[in-house]
């Protein structure tokens, strides 16, 4: 059931845009609902198939809205891996979200950094509002805008992460080690209760032993 509906939903709307924009000279990335805060294991229970999902798409990508927190590697390295396995040549992450309206240029450049010495080599900067008080903006969305009084200097920030961005494109990763993303174990050991799929972060499922298991791994 699960790899079939994977086969399916990656085919039928990932796979399928993608070709759309490549026959129309235009790229296609993105990211899917992520693994986090429950672990590699967790993010097939949100996605039947991860990467094989991330791995159709034009530009693979994650997301991170943990403001200037450190994203685990293990994100950064799902997009990193679609990529080679789908035989693209870019990763995205779209960042700063959860940033609010107190922060450095140096957490900025440290995010950056991390991001890309783990494969990223795309940045997208997450949605900011024309006004701060604007629903949760100030708390969730990053205020990297005219309202702050380092936005004059953003520019400067920006023409430093093209030329790293470029730098990093013209690399070419080593994975000397191979990692097994457990998809079908999590398939084999996932019982959704009452026969209800997942339901959103703010109701998480309830802990199952054997996905505990896997993701202290």
């Amino acid at each position: 059931y699960h790899q079939v509906l994977s086969e399916l939903y990656t085919e039928r709307f990932f796979a399928y845009q993608r070709r759309w924009c490549e026959e129309h000279g235009a790229n296609y990335g993105g990211h899917l609902w992520q693994n986090w805060p429950w672990g590699l294991a967790a993010g097939v229970l949100w996605q039947p198939d991860p990467l094989r999902t991330l791995a159709a798409m034009g530009v693979p990508g994650v997301d991170w809205t943990c403001g200037a927190g450190r994203i685990p590697v293990s994100e950064l390295k799902m997009a990193a891996s679609a990529a080679v396995l789908g035989g693209r040549s870019r990763t995205l992450i779209e960042a700063f979200g959860g940033l609010g309206p107190v922060w450095t240029y140096e957490q900025l450049k440290w995010l950056v950094h991390w991001y890309f010495a783990n494969g990223i080599d795309l940045l997208i900067l997450h949605l900011c509002y024309l006004n701060p008080d604007e629903g949760t903006a100030g708390i969730i969305h990053p205020t990297i805008f005219w309202q702050t009084p380092q936005w004059r200097h953003y520019h400067v920030y920006n023409d430093y992460v093209g030329r790293l961005s470029e730098l990093v494109q013209a690399g070419r990763r080593q994975a000397p080690v191979a990692v097994l993303y457990p998809t079908a174990t999590v398939w084999a050991q996932t019982v959704y209760p009452e026969g209800v799929w997942p339901k959103p972060p703010g109701n998480p499922l309830p802990p199952l032993s054997e996905l505990d298991r896997l993701r202290a791994h």
